[in-house]
C-alpha cells in the first residue's frame, strides 16, 4: 500500500465506519516511513477516533495478519499470510480463512484488544523506527536484490520444467482415445457456435447471442448481462467483422481484446472465447480453470477484470510450442489447449495419462 492508497482508504472509510485501528508490526522494519508517516497524519487528523494507529510491541516478533470488520450484533473477521501490500493481496500464493462465528468474531477481537494495548502511539517511537528503518535501508536493498534475483532465476528453471513436462502430458493426453475425443466434441460445439453467430458475417441476431451463451463448450459463461450485450449488438458484430477480416497478427489480436471488453457484458473469458471460435489456430481461450492449469504449468496470469491484449498476445507466445504441437497432430490449437486443461483441472495429475490397462504413462 502506497500512501495514495492509505488516503483513498480513509476516505472510503470515513463515511462507511465509526472506528478504524490499524496495528503495526515493527519486526524486520518492512512498513515504509512514508506510509507510516501518512497513516500517522490521518491519525492525528481523524476525530472521535476514528482512526487509530499504533505500533505494536517490539519485545515479541508481531507477524499476524488478521481483519476484524464488526458491526452491532454480525461481524467477520479474515486470518491469513497476506501483508497489507499490492503482492500480498494480488499477486502472491497466499492463504486466508473467513469466519463469520460469533464466538471466533470475539476472541479475535479480545486478542486484538489486548495486543492493542501492548502497542504505542507515541510519536518518539514512531521517530525511532523510521530513523533505524533509514539506517538499514541500503544494506537491505543489497540483500533483497540478491534474493529476488536469486528466486527468478530458481522461478525460471522450475517453470521452464514444468512447462516441458506439460507439453509431454498434453501430447499424449491428445493421442489417447479420451483425448481424442474431447477435442472432438470442442470441434463440433465451435462449429455449432459458428453457425448460430452466422460465421463469417457474423449476420446474428439478439435471439441467437442468447442461444450462443447457451452452448457451454470453450468456458461456460455467466448470466446476467446479455441484455446489455444485445443492445450493443451492432457494435459487437461490427468488431467481429473486422477481426475476421484482418490478418490474425498479434497487433489485430490484442486491438481486437482490448475493443471485444468495451462491449457491456463482454468479458475476457467471452472476449477470448469470440476470437477462438473465429480463429481457432492462433487464439485459446482464458478462463479460470484454464487459469488454474496453466498456474500448476508455470503460466501466469494475473487475475484482473479486464485481459490486457499485450498480456493476451504474450500468453499465445508462451504456449505457442504447444500450438505447434497441436497442429503436428492435426489438431485445432484452440479446442485441443482447452480439452487438456480442462481435463488437467478436473483430474488428479498423476492418473491423466493412464492407458485403459490403469497402466501410468510417463
Amino acid at each position: 500500500m502506497n500512501p495514495v492508497d492509505a488516503r483513498e482508504t480513509h476516505d472510503a472509510i470515513r463515511s462507511a465506519a465509526q472506528s478504524v485501528r490499524v496495528l503495526l508490526g515493527q519486526a524486520f522494519y518492512r512498513t515504509e516511513p512514508k506510509l507510516l508517516l501518512e497513516l500517522k497524519k490521518l491519525h492525528d487528523n481523524a476525530t472521535h477516533g476514528l482512526f487509530d494507529v499504533h505500533l505494536a510491541s517490539a519485545v515479541a516478533i508481531f507477524h499476524p495478519k488478521v481483519w476484524i470488520l464488526r458491526q452491532q450484533k454480525c461481524g467477520i473477521a479474515i486470518v491469513g499470510s497476506s501483508n497489507l501490500s499490492g503482492p500480498g493481496l494480488l499477486d502472491n500464493i497466499e492463504c486466508a480463512l473467513y469466519t463469520d462465528d460469533p464466538k471466533s468474531i470475539t476472541a479475535l477481537q479480545s486478542w486484538f484488544d489486548e495486543q492493542w494495548l501492548n502497542g504505542t502511539a507515541d510519536p518518539k517511537d514512531f521517530d525511532y523506527y523510521i530513523k533505524k528503518y533509514q539506517e538499514i535501508a541500503a544494506a537491505r536493498k543489497l540483500v533483497d536484490d540478491k534474493i529476488d534475483y536469486a528466486h527468478r532465476e530458481q522461478a525460471l528453471k522450475d517453470a521452464a520444467w514444468r512447462k516441458k513436462q506439460a507439453l509431454g502430458m498434453a501430447r499424449d493426453y491428445w493421442q489417447s482415445p479420451a483425448g481424442n475425443q474431447a477435442v472432438l466434441d470442442r470441434d463440433t460445439a465451435v462449429n455449432k457456435m459458428r453457425e448460430v453467430l452466422g460465421y463469417p458475417t457474423y449476420s446474428f441476431s439478439g435471439s441467437a447471442w442468447t442461444e450462443f451463451l447457451h452452448i457451454p463448450a470453450l468456458g461456460r459463461i455467466r448470466f446476467g448481462h446479455e441484455a446489455e450485450t444485445i443492445q450493443a449488438l451492432a457494435k459487437l458484430q461490427q468488431l467481429l467483422q473486422q477481426f475476421h477480416q484482418a490478418l490474425p497478427i498479434a497487433k489485430a489480436i490484442a486491438k481486437a481484446i482490448h475493443d471485444l471488453q468495451e462491449v457491456p457484458g463482454i468479458g475476457p473469458n467471452l472476449a477470448t472465447k469470440l476470437l477462438a471460435i473465429d480463429t481457432p489456430t492462433k487464439c485459446v481461450v482464458v478462463n479460470g480453470p484454464v487459469e488454474r492449469a496453466l498456474s500448476a504449468f508455470g503460466y501466469l496470469l494475473k487475475a484482473k477484470p479486464i485481459l490486457d491484449g499485450k498480456e493476451y498476445v504474450n500468453l499465445l507466445r508462451e504456449l505457442n510450442s504447444f500450438m505447434e504441437e497441436a497442429d503436428s497432430l492435426g489438431l485445432q490449437p484452440a479446442t485441443a489447449l482447452d480439452a487438456f486443461f480442462y481435463a488437467y483441472r478436473d483430474t488428479d495429475p498423476n492418473t491423466i495419462l493412464q492407458d485403459s490397462t490403469g497402466t501410468q504413462k510417463l
